[in-house]
């Protein structure tokens, strides 16, 4: 009994299938390939079907690790399942409608691996014609083989792309990291070393001189301080401002300190009294300077 049944079954599908190729047809087949770097294809058949009074289209496929469909009809749904994907319409179709699909996914069963070298060979699940074919490959390659012919094959930015149509299946073998793209590898690594070794040496000049300089500069204010012993309070303060903003007005200084105007102009005829400061008259204004006895130092 139930080997009568499993029989039956797979009678049922038969016919389900047989329906279905027969009640759709494929109007046009234009395929696309992408081979990846590690091997995996991602195909894209754009396939132009006939409808004849079907609700669902059966289209035998490869093992594929992804898949997804995109369509000016929007009214489907599908599934697919081993080497079968299924489109069901969700409303009834006229007799002799034709439909456009766009079938993508990924597969890796066309394609081996031996040392550096990718051999593919595909073909076509759904139909054994292809009206056109385009083939990508992945950049920096080497092609040692190609199995069909091609009406065209172009390189841009170190990528094969091959065109060619009315074919049933192709193989081809190419190469990755080849000993010339090696080469050129290692050529590039040493420029990037040397690149990174120029980069650390201006980097170290630069910390060098900022060191020297800010000790430098500590020395100075160590010195500096020194002279700033015999001053009152309001004229280190005035000092001080200076080593950070040398050359500000009185009225700047007055501001930066919050002192009386009048207190700063009495300190800084003191200061400029004693040599430690000295007025430049700039039209109406009067701009404060580090004295002689500091920029010797």
């Amino acid at each position: 009994m139930i080997k009568k049944f499993k029989i039956i079954t797979i009678l049922f599908v038969f016919l389900l299938f047989c329906v279905s190729i027969h009640a759709n047809t494929v109007d046009s087949l234009n395929t696309k390939i992408i081979i990846r770097d590690n091997g995996v294809l991602e195909i894209h058949d754009f396939i132009k079907i006939i409808i004849s009074n079907e609700n669902y289209i059966l289209l035998n496929i490869p093992p594929v690790l992804d898949l997804q469909i995109n369509s000016d009809f929007k009214n489907y749904s599908y599934n697919f399942d081993n080497n079968t994907l299924y489109i069901s319409l969700n409303n009834t179709v006229d007799n002799n409608t034709l439909l456009s699909f766009e079938i993508i996914y990924l597969t890796d069963v066309f394609s081996t691996k031996k040392g550096n070298d990718w051999n593919i060979s595909y073909y076509s699940s759904i139909q054994k014609k292809l009206d056109s074919f385009e083939i990508i490959l992945p950049t920096n390659v080497i092609i040692n083989n190609l199995s069909t012919d091609y009406n065209s094959i172009y390189l841009n930015n170190n990528q094969f792309t091959i065109y060619t149509k009315n074919i049933s299946n192709f193989c081809i073998n190419y190469s990755l990291n080849n000993l010339k793209l090696d080469n050129n590898n290692n050529n590039n690594n040493n420029n990037n070393k040397w690149n990174f070794l120029i980069i650390c040496i201006i980097l170290l000049i630069i910390i060098s001189t900022l060191f020297l300089k800010n000790k430098k500069k500590k020395n100075n204010i160590k010195k500096n301080n020194d002279l700033l012993l015999g001053l009152n309070e309001n004229e280190q303060k005035i000092i001080n401002l200076l080593f950070v903003e040398n050359g500000i007005s009185q009225k700047k200084i007055a501001l930066r300190l919050f002192l009386p105007k009048g207190t700063v102009s009495r300190n800084i005829t003191k200061l400029k009294d004693k040599g430690y400061i000295k007025i430049n008259k700039y039209g109406v204004t009067n701009k404060v300077f580090l004295g002689e006895i500091f920029l010797k130092k």
